[in-house]
């Protein structure tokens, strides 16, 4: 997402290599490498479901996006895409709060990568490094080395990234 500092446009960290689905809900991202990828957002009108909270197919795009970007990361930026998805919701984030999500890799195999993705309430990330509230966790497999179109700009903007 691009901001304004003083009439200039700006770009934030990973804008460019960010899904416009993600830019759409306000997503920040602020860390990529192979072992890791967190961002965060605040849960608004774009992200909430009917009754005020986080919506969770939001859930699941954050969790595949951040999964797919450590994966390509990790693969040595081959192409990937996502196998099996699932979620589990533990505790409600009603509009208004700061979403930090985590993903890491518990296997990154040569063509198979299983990454779980966790959704924290930010504020209880920055208070406190002992107790974090959960908000949701996630497992995504991803298969790594696919066929197809060459990544172009956005490898090179994913390298820049991750400093790899």
């Amino acid at each position: 997402m691009a901001t304004s500092v003083e009439g200039k446009e700006q770009q934030t960290m990973g804008d460019a290599i960010l899904e416009e689905s993600l830019k759409f809900i306000g997503f920040r991202l602020e860390h990529v490498s192979p072992g890791c990828v967190r961002g965060r957002f605040t849960v608004d009108n774009r992200s909430a479901q009917l009754f005020g909270v986080l919506h969770g197919g939001v859930s699941g795009l954050v969790a595949e996006s951040l999964a797919s970007l450590g994966a390509v990361a990790a693969s040595g930026m081959q192409r990937v895409a996502g196998l099996q998805l699932s979620i589990n919701h533990l505790t409600a984030a009603p509009i208004g709060t700061e979403v930090f999500v985590l993903a890491k890799p518990s296997r990154v195999g040569k063509r198979i990568q299983v990454w779980d993705v966790t959704f924290f309430d930010a504020k209880t990330v920055e208070q406190n490094d002992n107790y974090r509230t959960t908000i949701a966790v996630a497992r995504v497999t991803i298969m790594a080395g696919l066929a197809g179109q060459s990544m172009g700009d956005y490898e090179q903007e994913l390298r820049l990234q991750a400093r790899l």
